[in-house]
C-alpha cells in the first residue's frame, strides 16, 4: 500500500509539472511564423523587420495576429501597383499597416466566428463574419485558424488588410444612389456594419474614401439586420483611385422583383481647361431609350436602363454615359420618340466639376437627381 500511494504522488507530481514544461514549449509568434513548415511569412517576417515591431511581438502579450501569407501580400503589391520595396521603405505606412493586423488579446476560431468587430494595435477596428461556411475578416477570408503560440495566437488570411489611414496613399472612392421608387428607405452596409443609415429614395450619398481593395457591400431596408438585405451581400473589387456609384434600381414590390444595383465607374481623371464632365444615367425602369439633348442640341442618344441592351462581347449596358462640355448654361432635356420627358433649362455647368445627371422615378412620374463634385475642393476639404 505505501508502494502504490509513493506511486501515485510521483505520477501527480511528474504530472504537475510537465505541464509548465509543455507551455514553455510553445514558440513566440515571430518563431512560430519563422518555424511555419511551408515558408508562407517569409515576406511578413521582412516587414515586422523592417517596421522594429519583432521584439514587441516577441513581448508577453498575448496578441492575436492576422496573419496574411506571401502570396497574399504580392497580390496585394500587384493590384495596388507597388513594390515590395517601396512598401518596406516607408515605414509609417507599413508600422500602420501591421499594426492593424494585430488584436491585443487571445482570441481563437469559437470566439471570433459570431461575427465581433475587435480593435487593433493600429486603433481601428476589423470585423469578423461567419455566413454560408465562409470565415472573414474585413471580407479577406481567414483560411487556416488558431495556430497557438506561448504568448497568443495566429490566424492565417488570404490577403492584407489595410486600415483606414492607408486611404491617404491608395484611395478608392465610391458613393450610393437610391434610385428604386418602391423601395422605402434604406441602409447600406460595407463588409458587415452599417456605414450609411436611412437612405431615401432619390439620394444621392456622399463620396466615401477607402483604402482601395474588395468590399462586400448589402443594401438593407432600413434598421434592418444584414439578412434582410434587398440587394448582396456582393463582393466589389474597388481599384486605386476608382469612383464608383451604386445605384439601386429596380422594384422591391413588383410581382417578380427586379431590384438591383447597377455598378458606375465614373471618370474622374483631370478635366480639360474650360469643360465640365456630365455623367447621364438612365435609371427609369420600363422607359424607353431616351437622347440627351443640350441647347437643342443632341450630345447623348440611345441610353438605355442598364442591363437591357447586349453587346457584341455578351456584356450589358451600365445606363451610363458620360460627356465633356464647354462651362455654361445650357437647356437639358431627355427625349424619346420625339418627346421630352424631362427638362432642366438654365442649368449652369462650371468649369473642372462633375456632374452626375440621373432620370429616375417611373415612365409616369419621371424626375431628375443631380449631383456635382468639385474634386479639387473636396479634396482641400478631406
Amino acid at each position: 500500500m505505501r508502494k502504490f500511494v509513493a506511486f501515485v504522488a510521483a505520477a501527480a507530481a511528474a504530472v504537475v509539472m510537465a505541464v509548465p514544461a509543455f507551455a514553455q514549449e510553445r514558440p513566440s509568434i515571430p518563431e512560430l511564423l519563422t518555424n511555419d513548415a511551408n515558408g508562407r511569412f517569409t515576406t511578413l517576417l521582412a516587414a515586422v523587420e523592417a517596421a522594429g515591431l519583432g521584439e514587441a511581438l516577441s513581448g508577453e502579450g498575448p496578441f492575436t495576429v492576422l496573419a496574411p501569407t506571401n502570396d497574399a501580400f504580392a497580390a496585394a503589391f500587384e493590384s495596388l501597383g507597388v513594390t515590395a520595396e517601396d512598401v518596406l521603405a516607408n515605414t509609417d505606412l507599413l508600422t500602420s499597416i501591421l499594426t492593424y493586423h494585430v488584436i491585443p488579446g487571445r482570441y481563437q476560431f469559437s470566439q471570433l466566428t459570431p461575427g465581433p468587430a475587435l480593435e487593433t494595435l493600429e486603433g481601428s477596428t476589423v470585423q469578423f463574419n461567419l455566413t454560408r461556411g465562409s470565415f472573414t475578416v474585413n471580407n479577406v477570408n481567414i483560411g487556416d485558424v488558431d495556430n497557438i503560440a506561448s504568448n497568443g495566437v495566429v490566424q492565417v488570411i488570404d490577403g492584407v488588410l489595410l486600415p483606414p489611414s492607408a486611404a491617404d496613399v491608395v484611395p478608392t472612392h465610391v458613393r450610393v444612389a437610391h434610385f428604386s421608387p418602391d423601395t422605402g428607405n434604406v441602409d447600406v452596409w460595407v463588409n458587415f456594419a452599417p456605414v450609411l443609415t436611412d437612405v431615401p429614395f432619390t439620394a444621392i450619398s456622399d463620396w466615401l474614401t477607402l483604402p482601395a481593395g474588395t468590399y462586400n457591400v448589402a443594401v438593407v431596408p432600413a434598421g434592418g439586420e444584414l439578412g434582410d438585405a434587398a440587394i448582396g451581400p456582393v463582393d466589389l473589387p474597388l481599384g486605386v483611385g476608382g469612383w464608383t456609384t451604386v445605384a439601386a434600381v429596380g422594384s422591391s414590390t413588383a410581382e417578380s422583383p427586379t431590384l438591383t444595383a447597377a455598378l458606375i465607374t465614373e471618370d474622374y481623371s483631370e478635366i480639360p481647361d474650360g469643360q465640365a464632365r456630365v455623367t447621364v444615367f438612365h435609371a427609369i425602369e420600363g422607359a424607353p431609350a431616351v437622347n440627351v439633348t443640350a441647347n437643342g442640341a443632341t450630345v447623348i442618344t440611345a441610353l438605355a436602363f442598364p442591363g437591357t441592351v447586349e453587346a457584341a462581347d455578351g456584356t450589358f449596358n451600365d445606363g451610363a454615359f458620360t460627356i465633356e462640355v464647354p462651362a455654361g448654361t445650357y437647356d437639358l432635356a431627355v427625349t424619346a420618340g420625339g418627346a421630352t420627358l424631362l427638362d432642366a433649362p438654365d442649368t449652369e455647368l462650371t468649369a473642372g466639376v462633375n456632374y452626375f445627371i440621373a432620370a429616375i422615378g417611373t415612365p409616369d412620374s419621371p424626375s431628375l437627381a443631380v449631383s456635382a463634385t468639385d474634386v479639387a475642393a473636396m479634396m482641400m476639404g478631406s
